[in-house]
Parts: C-alpha cells; sequence; structure tokens
C-alpha cells in the first residue's frame, strides 16, 4: 500500500508558493500602475490570498495528522 499522504504535504507546499506569490501581487497593487490594470480588483485579490492560505494550512495539518497517527491512504 502506497502512503499518499505525501501529497498533502506538497500541494501544501504549491498552495504556499502561490500564497507568496498572490503577497507579492497585492504589494505590487499598491504601489504601480500596471499592476492595477492587470488586477482591478484589490478586495479579490486578498480573498484569493487568504483563501490559499487557510488552504496550505489545513493541507499541512491534515498531513501532520496523518503522519502522526501513521494513517493509511
Amino acid at each position: 500500500m502506497h502512503n499518499y499522504s505525501n501529497v498533502l504535504a506538497v500541494t501544501g507546499s504549491l498552495c504556499l508558493t502561490i500564497t507568496l506569490v498572490l503577497a507579492w501581487c497585492l504589494v505590487g497593487v499598491r504601489s504601480s500602475a500596471f499592476m492595477k490594470k492587470v488586477f482591478p480588483s484589490y478586495q479579490q485579490l486578498l480573498k484569493a490570498h487568504m483563501d490559499y492560505l487557510l488552504m496550505s494550512g489545513l493541507l499541512m495539518i491534515f498531513y501532520l495528522l496523518f503522519a502522526h497517527f501513521r494513517v493509511p491512504v
């Protein structure tokens, strides 16, 4: 039986990377006219950043729980 809980950690890391990119986009929107044209809605960009942040946290928590209790996935 393969242990697929590592997929949770990889996906969580990817979501955390996307969160970092979105954070830099948020900084760019606040300081650049070009970025304001690319991302016209600051609120939607902020919501996407928060969603990915929460998603990566949940994925990491489930990975740690599965690894701690050695749940075969």
